[in-house]
């Protein structure tokens, strides 16, 4: 038998999960994407998604088909599809403290403070690395991550691939942006590094991807689902 290392030991346990959270929904999602496909073409549903995940569907639709829902044995819950609230993020004042520390080979608290230098000096900077957040997006031309973008290409730097890189449920935006700031301020601690900045990002060494699911500050509980199941499989 081969021997797999750790990368290919991650990869085989995700892809063993995605496939069976695939098939528990396709076999048991049928009769009900049925209904809401015949309601659909009848005016009473006005758009439904299924989501592997959590083996459900987030549906736009009037009280009855909910309550024709629930009548489905395979149905455990229908729930409200509540939106969530981000803490609000003062970017301007972020972005003068940074710029204050520019030029300066000073080490933001935080990181000072979970001892990240000790380990980065022992050879471990998140190389080789991906990383991924669901927040409000990422500012992708943020000098601090443009290039640990993992669609980013030094070699055409104004070009990058979004491909597997990008996903924006709540807006639908192709490119990695940022509508109130909070995204990019977690990428930031995760993996924020710009030569002769302040140092303020706990894996320098690693690359991210992101999904957006807040827009405005808000999420609905479909959108971070969506993020969710892309992170786990971003196809």
């Amino acid at each position: 038998l081969q021997q797999l290392n750790a990368e290919q030991t991650l990869n085989h346990i995700r892809h063993t999960l995605v496939n069976e959270l695939q098939q528990t929904a396709n076999s048991t999602q049928g009769n009900v994407e049925q209904f809401l496909s015949n309601e659909m073409k009848k005016g009473n549903v006005k758009e439904y998604t299924s989501f592997f995940i959590v083996n459900g569907f987030a549906v736009t639709a009037n009280k009855e088909i909910a309550e024709k829902l629930l009548s489905f044995p395979e149905v455990k819950s229908v729930l409200l599809d509540e939106v969530k609230e981000l803490e609000p993020v003062n970017t301007a004042e972020l972005s003068k403290l940074i710029q204050e520390k520019a030029a300066s080979d000073e080490v933001e608290w935080h990181i000072e403070r979970i001892k990240a230098p000790e380990v980065w000096e022992k050879g471990y900077t998140g190389e080789g690395i991906v990383v991924a957040n669901i927040d409000s997006g990422v500012d992708g031309d943020h000098p601090a991550l443009k290039t640990k973008y993992r669609g980013y290409n030094p070699e055409d730097p104004n070009n990058p691939n979004h491909e597997f890189n990008w996903f924006d449920p709540a807006a639908g935006r192709s490119i990695p942006l940022d509508s109130d700031g909070h995204g990019t301020h977690t990428m930031g601690t995760m993996v924020g590094y710009e030569e002769g900045m302040t140092k303020i990002g706990v894996a320098p060494g690693a690359k991210w991807i992101a999904a957006r699911a807040f827009y405005l500050g808000t999420a609905y509980d479909s959108n971070i689902i969506d993020a969710g199941q892309w992170v786990l499989a971003p196809t």
